[in-house]
């Protein structure tokens, strides 16, 4: 069954859950967001504007960014457009992307990038795909930045020529076979990366700080197996002073509910909540992609714990969206929003503003 403790559920960025919230009560949220979220907004192009005035000074330390308790992270949704399309693989959107992230760094105060999975198509039968999006991640290691990626079903072996089932038979046993993506993006790739299983980045955390706060980023498979989720209790339960990020390739459906089926994976993702997500109050965000566009929920846990969960899947062929996603620890606020750096465009109808947040 569904959580029963939703406080609201937003698709597109319009609520879909109206009955839950008074008229009042959402005219007093909308102005407390407002007045939250606004005012910290970064502007990545440097020209003023939609993204508001918090800036750095090129070359600062993190830790003298520290003081206003904002920080972004940047979550970068399906990007299996990018590595077949024509016109994207020419125009390098996947790097484009990348290195803008790279650019800014200092302007958004980027502290981690997260990939939710779907990196490439159908990458198993062909590795010009996975070398595109390797070439695009090493602008973000040579600029120091932290990264996460996620197992989607067409980074596996599961997916064939086209983006459809390689072997319809055995889809079930192939979606584990992750030989390919692991050549391309081995474990010791990423510094400090402790993975459940050696040599295999499928399911992974790491750890980083941030505005005085300690936090550790899980990805895990794509409805992963019962022994993995075990295993993630375990690291949080071993972590309690961290701030956590849970990253996993299906999790929200396309209208921000939390999805109920395996599909050909092992668990669904009800099940990661029952069993994971609402287990520990120190769980604060949940990032997928997979189906759907945008949306995103806010749980109260039977841990006591506050959870956000945001969705983000966009599957273009024009543009290469990425979700700046800003938290201040001070105030409490997640402010995520969608830009695409190849026309410097800002996906407005794609924002989302959470508040009532409460960081370790």
């Amino acid at each position: 069954m569904q959580n029963k403790t939703t406080e609201k559920i937003y698709a597109h960025g319009r609520n879909r859950a109206g009955a839950l919230i008074s008229a009042g009560s959402a005219l007093l949220c909308a102005i407390l967001l407002l007045s939250a979220c606004a005012p910290q907004r970064a502007d990545p192009t440097g020209s003023p504007g939609a993204w508001g005035s918090k800036t750095a000074s090129a070359g600062a330390q993190p830790s003298e960014n520290d003081a206003d308790g904002v920080f972004t992270i940047a979550v970068i949704p399906d990007t299996q457009q990018e590595v077949i399309i024509t016109e994207a693989i020419i125009n390098k959107h996947f790097l484009n992307r990348t290195r803008w992230l790279a650019d800014n760094k200092e302007k958004l105060d980027l502290r981690f990038v997260i990939h939710t999975g779907d990196i490439v198509n159908w990458g198993n039968e062909d590795p010009a795909q996975f070398e595109i999006a390797s070439e695009a991640f090493e602008a973000l290691e040579e600029a120091g930045l932290p990264a996460a990626l996620c197992l989607g079903n067409h980074d596996t072996a599961a997916v064939g020529v086209g983006g459809s089932a390689a072997d319809p038979e055995n889809t079930r046993a192939r979606l584990r076979d992750t030989r390919a993506f692991n050549k391309y993006f081995p474990p010791e790739r990423y510094p400090g990366c402790v993975t459940f299983e050696k040599g295999k980045l499928d399911n992974a955390y790491q750890l980083f700080e941030a505005c005085g706060k300690k936090w550790m980023v899980i990805t895990l498979e794509l409805w992963p197996r019962i022994e993995v989720v075990n295993w993630a209790d375990k690291i949080i339960q071993a972590h309690p002073e961290r701030n956590v990020i849970i990253a996993t390739h299906a999790y929200l459906d396309n209208l921000g509910g939390i999805g109920q089926n395996s599909d050909y994976g092992a668990t669904s993702p009800q099940y990661l909540y029952d069993n994971l997500i609402s287990r520990h109050e120190n769980i604060k965000l949940v990032f997928s992609g997979h189906n759907g566009t945008s949306a995103y929920r806010v749980d109260y846990c039977p841990s006591g714990g506050k959870v956000a969960s945001i969705l983000g899947c966009y599957h273009s062929n024009k543009k290469n969206p990425v979700q700046i996603v800003e938290i201040n620890v001070n105030q409490g606020t997640v402010c995520s929003r969608v830009f695409t750096p190849i026309d410097g465009d800002e996906l407005m109808e794609h924002e989302h503003n959470i508040i009532g947040m409460d960081f370790i």
